[in-house]
């Protein structure tokens, strides 16, 4: 038992400098199918922090859930600022005038199927593709500052609507 005793005080110092060193390792989950993708947006929702969106775009088949996800935001007072490709203007402009809700255009036309939303210590990827559907939740600090200082660089240079 001693001797266990002495190897593990021997061993602390390089524990020590191994905790140090070490790298935050993120809580991911990955949410497949079109249920994942709600599983995000009510996470944001459950979180009830301000919502920071990069490529807010129309979503055909999740109109109706957008409209309900929205409505139950507003009635939170979740803040969201969301950033617009220039080819979801309208969209962009509908969204505005809803409390509690502010929107700017980037002037890009091409769509992507990722959307990015950062709130809290959340990253959360929206995945929507004529094929496919996905949502990832990260949980970690320091990346959700990374993306939120990104929006924050985005935000700066889109246009206000």
């Amino acid at each position: 038992l001693e001797q266990e005793a002495s190897a593990f005080l021997a061993a602390m110092p390089i524990i020590e400098k191994n905790k140090q060193n070490r790298i935050l390792t993120p809580m991911m989950a990955v949410f497949p199918g079109r249920e994942g993708v709600k599983t995000v947006w009510w996470d944001i929702l459950k979180t009830g922090e301000p919502n920071s969106c990069i490529g807010g775009r129309s979503i055909s088949e999740f109109e109706h859930t957008l409209v309900k996800w929205h409505r139950e935001r507003v009635k939170l007072k979740i803040p969201a600022q969301i950033i617009f490709k220039k080819s979801d203007e309208e969209r962009g402009k509908k969204l505005s005038k809803k409390p509690f809700t502010e929107a700017r255009i980037m002037p890009i036309a091409e769509t992507s199927p990722i959307t990015i939303n950062v709130y809290g210590n959340k990253v959360g990827l929206v995945i929507v593709s004529p094929t496919q559907g996905a949502g990832i939740i990260i949980e970690n600090k320091e990346i959700a500052d990374g993306f939120r200082a990104y929006f924050n660089l985005l935000w700066q240079t889109a246009t206000k609507i």
